[in-house]
């Protein structure tokens, strides 16, 4: 009985790793939207990957959690398969499903990491315009300075 119960915190536990998986989802698609624009919010990129670090703590737990409760009970499952079928099924089924959603979000992890490359390219170049601005101008009061202070003369009184 106590090995039926392990098997439905099994069960559980990949329920909990599909729901978080589809939050990252969802937290990249933010992120895909959030890099789309032509001013790239990036406190609101930063509070996103926040947020997404705390579901994939989530998986990682989970993940945890499920290696060591199944070393408890794999030999159950192998020697007794016949009476765990519809566990077993549900545990493939989910299975498949996380994989799905990990391959889901390995696509978009790249899509958006390669437009996190072009924002922070765009937010390179601006900082180099700004300092060759800056220094351009810098240079102009420079010689503006040097144009107000007119060398000494010497004037000849003689006729």
């Amino acid at each position: 009985m106590q090995e039926n119960s392990y098997i439905q915190v099994l069960i559980q536990s990949l329920h909990q790793k599909v729901e978080a998986l589809d939050s990252i989802i969802e937290k990249n698609q933010e992120q895909y939207e959030i890099l789309s624009a032509e001013e790239a919010d990036m406190d609101a990129f930063e509070k996103n990957i926040d947020e997404k670090s705390q579901y994939i703590d989530k998986i990682v737990f989970l993940d945890d959690g499920f290696e060591e409760i199944y070393t408890r009970v794999k030999e159950e499952l192998d020697g007794n398969r016949a009476a765990y079928t519809e566990e077993i099924q549900k545990m493939k089924d989910l299975i498949s499903m996380i994989t799905e959603r990990s391959m889901k979000i390995q696509v978009q992890e790249q899509r958006n990491k390669e437009l996190a490359g072009m924002q922070f390219s765009k937010a390179r170049k601006k900082i180099r315009q700004v300092k060759a601005g800056n220094k351009a101008a810098t240079q102009y009061y420079k010689n503006m300075q040097q144009m107000d202070a007119i060398p000494p003369q010497f004037l000849d009184k003689k006729k």
